[in-house]
């Protein structure tokens, strides 16, 4: 475990190892200098909480992010959209469950990739502060989840589209312009999806997937469009 942490703590890029709690364990010295930390030592102990930059704003989701990646030992990809001490940037993580020498989960291990000066940046802005003006925030921060597995909803593929658009302000007609299917099949979706989560309404479904969390998910096929 020490020469795992210390292969953390010189390695090239952006990496985080967490215990179990999210205290941090160690994490490269790019990251800690992103963050706004001046040395490893101010890290000691710490949690996202901690953090020196507005970062720490979103600690409460990276948190229970954490403890989705060890309860469920399955990979998290997330696309973060934050102001780190250094300015705005966009990085794309993947949270994995890090295993101990007894094979039991230890904590989570962070890798990142810093987007920002991507094209993908740019349409992620354009998302963002689009989707800002529908949850009615002004702090522009946000981490959009990525992976499959951790779909907040238990829906087909063309259904995960959908709603991902519906609960953008998208009509049906628009619907199915952009996913190149008939407006009758889109209206057939959004009823499956109000019977399989017992809505009466599509106002219901669509603040029912905003409460579980669905506004933050981005479905597979709707990634294609950000790359």
């Amino acid at each position: 475990m020490k020469k795992m942490m210390e292969f953390i703590r010189n390695a090239p890029g952006l990496w985080i190892a967490k215990d179990k709690n999210s205290i941090y364990q160690g994490l490269s010295k790019e990251f800690l200098h992103m963050l706004g930390w001046k040395n490893m030592d101010q890290v000691a102990g710490k949690t996202d909480y901690d953090i020196p930059c507005r970062v720490s704003e979103f600690a409460n989701t990276f948190i229970k992010q954490d403890k989705q990646t060890v309860d469920s030992d399955k990979k998290l990809l997330t696309l973060e959209i934050m102001p780190f001490a250094s300015g705005w940037r966009s990085v794309l993580v993947e949270r994995r469950a890090r295993i101990d020498e007894k094979g039991s989960a230890a904590g989570v291990l962070l890798q990142a990739i810093d987007v920002s000066d991507s094209a993908i940046f740019k349409k992620c802005l354009l998302l963002n502060a689009s989707d800002q003006k529908i949850v009615d925030t002004a702090n522009k921060i946000a981490s959009y989840i990525l992976s499959v597995e951790h779909s907040p909803l238990p829906l087909t593929k063309q259904q995960e589209c959908c709603l991902f658009l519906l609960i953008r302000g998208k009509c049906p007609k628009k619907i199915a312009g952009i996913l190149n299917i008939s407006v009758r099949t889109v209206e057939t979706h959004i009823e499956a999806m109000r019977y399989k989560l017992g809505c009466f309404s599509k106002a219901q479904l669509i603040e029912k997937a905003i409460d579980c969390g669905y506004f933050y998910y981005i479905p597979k096929d709707m990634q294609y469009s950000l790359s």
